[in-house]
């Protein structure tokens, strides 16, 4: 499938070319039936846009990954690509920005017990700690994240 293609072009950091797997995944489906995928891959193209330095493009597809999360009212959809863009804030300087994105998303899956993506968040909020020279956030949020 272009999906697994993109994945696995992604793996080995052929951002590029994972994303034009993923763009072309997106054009063989219809978006009101296949909403669920066509948002994970837009969130993947933003992946594979911020790999390859191209953040303006990048927010895009995280911005277009959110919209359809929302139509579909799936918060998970919403707060996963908030993970992403909160680490794009923290890659851009924008490290205040960046950490309450996260604090929020944190909120939602400290609530829905997800410590998958918990974990992501506190590596995440470690690195922004790392960022603001705090060392013992840092050390706190990596422990959590553990």
């Amino acid at each position: 499938s272009l999906y697994l293609l993109g994945l696995a072009s992604y793996y080995k950091s052929e951002f590029y070319l994972a994303e034009d797997f993923f763009l072309k995944a997106i054009e063989k489906f219809d978006i009101y039936e296949s909403s669920l995928l066509i948002e994970a891959y837009y969130n993947n193209i933003g992946i594979c846009r911020e790999m390859s330095g191209r953040l303006d493009e990048s927010i895009e597809s995280y911005l277009k990954s959110q919209s359809i999360a929302e139509d579909r009212k799936n918060s998970l959809g919403m707060m996963q690509t908030n993970i992403n863009i909160g680490l794009l804030n923290l890659k851009i300087n924008r490290i205040k920005e960046g950490k309450e994105i996260l604090k929020d998303a944190k909120r939602f899956f400290e609530y829905n017990m997800d410590s998958f993506n918990l974990a992501l968040i506190y590596q995440n909020l470690a690195k922004a700690a790392d960022l603001e020279g705090d060392i013992q956030s840092f050390i706190d949020f990596s422990n959590q994240a553990l």
